[in-house]
């Protein structure tokens, strides 16, 4: 009878555990539902240890654009070539006024330009600035001559040029090469192989020397 009562004594605890945790389950189950919309979760969110995929998209660098007003203006050769005749201005110092006029045809006439040379080679002659070549002729007296217009109203004269092979129409990039310098009848007095370089604002001539490493933006007359 004792056993009876024990096992009986067992029974009803292991009962009363079974419907506490009974509960619990109908609780968790009936607030799962409800938060849920009626249906059980078919996902489980994604736990902190769990490793989640982002997409990125890479970084975008901006290239800059090329503004020809920001070009700068450089002298036409590279090397040592040197400065054989200046632009004439009547406030130049006297040594450079003396170099700034050109023997031609019995008469003494102001230099609009400026030329260069060095020990009468026939030195690379490259673009200052960029633009379109408008004109390439073999003129009598200046000589092989390239003109080519730039940004702002500027255009390059090279004159005395013994050979290029540019032609009208050509877009040039500064650096680009324009020919070889050479000799004219204007500029004979040099006795040498020169560039004779010339440089026009608004159709008119100014001082090349002026506007070497000036941005195309600020070359004004």
């Amino acid at each position: 009878m004792k056993k009876l009562m024990k096992k009986v004594a067992a029974w009803s605890s292991e009962t009363k555990v079974g419907v506490v945790i009974g509960l619990v389950a109908i609780v968790f189950f009936t607030v799962l539902a409800i938060t849920t919309g009626g249906e059980p979760p078919t996902s489980f969110p994604t736990t902190s240890s769990q490793a989640t995929s982002i997409t990125t998209s890479a970084p975008t660098t901006s290239i800059p654009v090329f503004n020809p007003l920001d070009e700068i203006m450089e002298k036409p050769f590279n090397g040592n070539v040197q400065t054989v005749r200046y632009f004439f201005e009547t406030d130049a110092p006297s040594e450079q006024l003396s170099k700034s006029v050109v023997y031609y045809d019995g008469n003494y006439e102001p230099s609009l330009g400026m030329d260069f040379a060095i020990n009468n080679t026939q030195f690379t002659v490259i673009a200052s600035l960029s633009g379109e070549v408008t004109n390439k002729v073999n003129d009598p007296i200046m000589g092989l001559t390239v003109t080519v217009a730039s940004e702002n109203n500027i255009e390059i004269i090279y004159s005395s040029l013994s050979s290029s092979d540019l032609q009208i129409g050509q877009e040039i990039k500064k650096g680009d090469i324009i020919g070889k310098a050479g000799e004219a009848v204007f500029g004979s007095d040099l006795d040498t192989n020169h560039l004779h370089f010339r440089v026009k604002i608004d159709q008119e001539y100014v001082n090349p020397q002026k506007y070497f490493g000036k941005a195309v933006k600020d070359i004004k007359k």
